[in-house]
């Protein structure tokens, strides 16, 4: 998000406009934006609708299996969701979407950490 545009040119060498400045503002906004702010303000309004705010870390989140709640390792480059223990198979994002919900709703549960070890990476370390 916070990468610059690369500049664009036409047949004659010509810079074309790639709106960089307007992406700019954007960038600043987002990274100034003050998040814990946000939470302050999004509880306040949430107590007095009589509603409640629940803060979730969502570290991990697509290693853990929504259905059984075990650790399923994954390289960041896998998208998939599969687990061995239970079956389930979804795109990762939405497992851990559907997670966040679970643990939400439920806030007695707590996610499940197997034994089992890493996958190497296959670069010797």
């Amino acid at each position: 998000m916070v990468r610059r545009n690369k500049p664009k040119q036409d047949e004659e060498g010509n810079y074309l406009p790639n709106h960089q400045s307007a992406k700019s503002g954007l960038n600043k906004s987002i990274l100034d934006c003050g998040w814990s702010q946000f939470l302050d303000i999004l509880s306040l309004k949430a107590e007095r609708a009589g509603l409640k705010v629940i803060k979730i870390n969502p570290s991990g989140t697509s290693q853990v299996c929504v259905n059984c709640l075990n650790r399923v390792d994954k390289q960041l480059s896998d998208r998939w969701h599969c687990c061995y223990h239970c079956g389930v198979m979804m795109p990762r994002d939405w497992n851990s979407a559907l997670l966040l919900k679970k643990l939400g709703l439920d806030e007695t549960l707590s996610i499940k950490r197997s034994t089992r070890r890493k996958r190497s990476r296959g670069r010797g370390f």
